[in-house]
Formats: structure tokens, C-alpha cells, sequence
């Protein structure tokens, strides 16, 4: 018993003594009826007031119990709304909440589609190529009559035919965890019977493709219904954390130096590059579409991130050329706000901020905003697209090597016959070298013949000039004798 409670009842006691002491004093004064009622009356007093003292006390326990009920409702109604929506006052990739987590379930199964592991590489035939799908262990139980999983529960029937997929060698590891290693290419399922599957490219293979699948490298496959999508997270380090100098988290230069360890240095130091300041401070170097901007708002700002349109995202893709949402597993699930968010001064978003694009900040914000930091942005990288177009300029690079090695050949052919030619030519000038010594030579003797004849010419006319002058004198002679 408490102190208050052996005080309460020593107060009874003596009260007590000292009712019945008064009792007894008075009560040859009074009668017997006017002492059992002051009796009565006495114990009514007490009972009324150990009854009053108890409601007090109930009264008093039930207000505790009400006050720490209210603050319990408070504490689970503020933890509801945790649990639902997050506490953005942390870091927003630390969020447990129902809302969160759905959206990035929504968003990982749309970017992921269905995905088919462990499937086993049987044979190449032709330009085909025969796998094997595990179908589902029956569940044994064991000794201690607990039923064993199936290891693989892959649904054989999942696999239509036409169905197009994209296939990736796996490592599976000690524990049965598949994980995909490289990529092999785009397939169109063209059979599919109890779990044998055949699969056809829909574009060539690359030479590295076929010689990892021959040489029996890609024994495991994991097939995608769509192509995984670039991410800005995707090679970030284990434990790190979005900060206001890395809002993507701090990449993992080492793994990326890693998977790019076979290209060129120089190509491969641009794109490390390009994915270690994936999140940090921009430079003035930067492309514009690469630079966004971290923003503080001075009041209310209305974006729409939904598309009026609805398609699936294996039909258009998960976004539109504005960046709204027209995949329906992204879109809010508020219809009355018709795909547009108002933002608030006060709205918080974890340890990022409120991150736009500079052109925004500048544009629509320019008198509502204030920029805290420019951001390099990695574009990202549709890689869909990205094969597409390599094998499209793989092809047109084979193509011009064809060319080139056509034009090689008949350039050869050119050039052997100008060789050909030139050392006919060669030939021919040698010839001629000979006969020009020869006719040279001819030349000297004539003119060494034509100098005699030309003296000898000299000297008969000489000699005839001196004979005609003769035969003139002679002439006059006779003139004269006859005359």
C-alpha cells in the first residue's frame, strides 16, 4: 500500500475513534432512532466518499489513458501517413513507405517486363539456336517433413511463339543466383514445345556473339521481354547515398574501368567519365542538354508529368518527347489532377532537392526559382536504339570496306598495268636511247661527210671559176684572131 493510502486510512481510523467517542458521550442526550441514523449517516459519508474518491480516481486514469491515446492516434496516424508516403525529410531512396516503394516497383516492373532465367543453351542448328527451359521441381519433403521449393518456377507457356526477347549470357552462382553478364542479341521465338525453345536472331549476329556462343561460354541464358533501360544508378558503389555533391550517389569507378577495361584508352576515359560526374557540379564546358539545375522555390509551381495518352510501353516507350508519362503503371493514380503536380515552397526531397532542367530553371522559373547548383546530367543511353543503330553502322561499315576493297582490287589492277606499261615503256625508252647514240653517231659521220663534200664543192667551184675565166680569155683570144 502507498503513503497516500495508509495516510487515507489512519484519517478513517481516527475519525472513526472519534465519531464513536462522541457517540458514546452524547448518547444518553439522544435516542436510539437519532443514533443509529447519525451511524448511517457516518458510514453514507465515508462510502459516498470512498465512492466519489474512486470515480476521481478512474477519472483521473481514464483522462491519462485518453491523453496517451490521443497522442498514440497522433503518433500512428503521423507513422500511417510515414509508412504510406515516406518521410522526405531523409533520403528519399531510403523510404520504406507503401507509396514509394509501389511507384519504384510500378517503375522497375515497366522498365523490366518478364524475365526468363537459367534457360539452358543446347545446340546451335544452323542460324538457329535450341535451348531448354527448367521446368518447376515437384516439392519433396524432407526428413523433417518440410517441403522443399521448386529451384525454378519458370512458366514454359510464357514464351509465345513470334514473341521477340533479348538474350544474355548468365554466371549462375554457388547459391543459384543468375546474373547476366553479356549481351547476345534480339530473338523471335519460333517454337516452343514443352519447354524446348527455338530461337532466330532478327538481325546478324556480331562475330563476338556467335564465337562466345560456339565456343560454349553462353551455356545459361536469361532472356528479357524488353531490353533493359540505362540508369543513372545503375553503377553506383554499395552504401552510397544521394548527396547534394553526387545526387545519383557516388559511381563505382573501379567496376566501370572494369567493363570497359577492352576499349581504347582514350574512348574509354571519355565514357568513365561521363558516368563518375553523373550527378556532380556541371562546368561551363558541358552540353546544355546535359546541365540541370538545383532549385529552391519562392512560390507555387504546376508541371504536368503525365500524358493525356495512354500506351504500353513495349508499343511507345515509357515517355513521350516532353518527358510525360504515357506508360499507365507510371502515371499518378490521381485522376482529378489530369497529369499535373503542384510543387511548394516548402515541398523537400530528401538530401537532392528539387532538380530541373536548366532551360527550365531559366525559362518557366526564371521569377519563382532561385538556382543553388548546376548538375551534369548523363543522358541516358536507349540501348534498344543504340544496337539498332551500331548493327546499322556495322552494315554500312562492311559495306564500305566491300567498296573499298573493290576499288582496292581494280586500283591494284590500275596500278599493275601502269607498271606494266611503264616498264614496257622503260623498254622502249632504253631502245630508243640506243638508237638515239646510234643515229647521233650517224649524225657526226654525215656532217663529217658533208664537211668533206662541202670542201670538195668549195674546191670545184674554185676550180671551175678559174677554168671559165680561162676559157673567157681564151675566147676573147679567139674573137680576136679571127676578126
Amino acid at each position: 500500500m502507498s503513503i497516500g493510502g495508509i495516510v487515507v486510512w489512519l484519517l478513517v481510523l481516527v475519525s472513526l475513534i472519534l465519531f464513536i467517542y462522541m457517540v458514546v458521550k452524547t448518547a444518553g442526550n439522544w435516542g436510539v432512532l437519532n443514533t443509529i441514523m447519525l451511524c448511517l449517516l457516518f458510514i453514507e459519508v465515508w462510502v459516498f466518499l470512498f465512492m466519489t474518491a474512486g470515480v476521481y480516481e478512474n477519472r483521473i486514469q481514464a483522462t491519462k489513458r485518453a491523453d496517451t491515446a490521443v497522442k498514440n492516434l497522433a503518433a500512428a496516424e503521423e507513422r500511417l501517413i510515414q509508412l504510406k508516403w515516406g518521410n522526405f525529410d531523409t533520403v528519399a531512396g531510403e523510404q520504406n513507405a507503401v507509396i514509394p516503394v509501389t511507384g519504384e516497383f510500378r517503375r522497375f516492373a515497366a522498365e523490366r517486363g518478364r524475365v526468363w532465367s537459367q534457360v539452358q543453351f543446347i545446340r546451335a542448328a544452323g542460324d538457329a539456336y535450341e535451348l531448354e527451359m527448367l521446368a518447376p521441381a515437384n516439392n519433396v519433403a524432407d526428413e523433417n517433413n518440410v517441403a522443399t521449393p521448386a529451384v525454378n518456377a519458370s512458366n514454359v507457356d510464357s514464351l509465345p511463339v513470334n514473341l521477340v526477347v533479348y538474350a544474355f549470357a548468365e554466371n549462375v552462382s554457388d547459391d543459384g543466383i543468375a546474373t547476366p553478364n553479356y549481351y547476345l542479341g534480339e530473338f523471335t521465338v519460333t517454337k516452343n514445345q514443352a519447354g524446348q525453345i527455338t530461337l532466330d536472331p532478327t538481325l546478324p549476329l556480331w562475330p563476338f556473339q556467335t564465337s562466345k556462343i560456339n565456343a560454349g561460354d553462353a551455356f545459361s541464358w536469361t532472356l528479357y521481354e524488353m531490353l533493359p533501360i540505362d540508369s543513372h544508378t545503375a553503377f553506383a558503389a554499395s552504401g552510397s547515398e544521394p548527396a547534394e555533391d553526387a545526387i545519383f550517389g557516388r559511381m563505382d569507378e573501379e567496376e566501370l574501368r572494369s567493363l570497359y577495361s577492352d576499349l581504347p584508352a582514350e574512348l574509354a576515359e571519355k565514357i568513365i567519365s561521363d558516368y563518375v560526374r553523373d550527378g556532380t557540379q556541371a562546368n561551363n564546358e558541358d552540353p546544355p542538354e546535359s546541365v540541370w539545375a538545383r532549385v529552391e522555390l519562392s512560390k507555387e509551381w504546376q508541371t504536368d508529368v503525365d500524358s493525356l495518352e495512354v500506351a504500353n510501353a513495349t508499343e511507345r516507350g515509357h515517355f513521350d518527347n516532353f518527358g510525360r508519362a504515357i506508360d499507365q503503371r507510371l502515371q499518378l493514380d490521381d485522376s482529378e489532377a489530369q497529369g499535373r503536380v503542384t510543387i511548394t515552397p516548402d515541398f523537400k526531397n530528401g538530401r537532392t532537392g528539387i532538380i530541373v532542367k536548366e532551360e527550365v530553371a531559366k525559362n518557366e522559373l526564371s521569377d519563382s526559382a532561385v538556382v543553388q547548383q548546376r548538375i551534369f546530367v548523363r543522358p541516358l543511353v536507349d540501348y534498344e536504339e543504340a544496337f539498332n543503330r551500331l548493327y546499322v553502322e556495322q552494315k554500312e561499315v562492311i559495306e564500305a570496306t566491300a567498296l573499298f576493297q573493290r576499288d582496292n582490287a581494280e586500283l591494284q589492277k590500275a596500278i599493275q598495268a601502269s607498271q606494266q606499261t611503264i616498264a614496257f615503256r622503260q623498254v622502249e625508252g632504253q631502245k630508243l636511247t640506243s638508237d638515239i647514240e646510234h643515229f647521233q653517231q650517224e649524225i657526226e659521220l654525215l656532217n663529217a661527210e658533208l664537211g668533206k663534200a662541202e670542201g670538195q664543192l668549195t674546191a670545184m667551184k674554185a676550180d671551175m671559176s678559174q677554168k671559165y675565166r680561162a676559157i673567157q680569155t681564151w675566147h676573147s683570144q679567139v674573137v680576136g684572131m679571127t676578126n
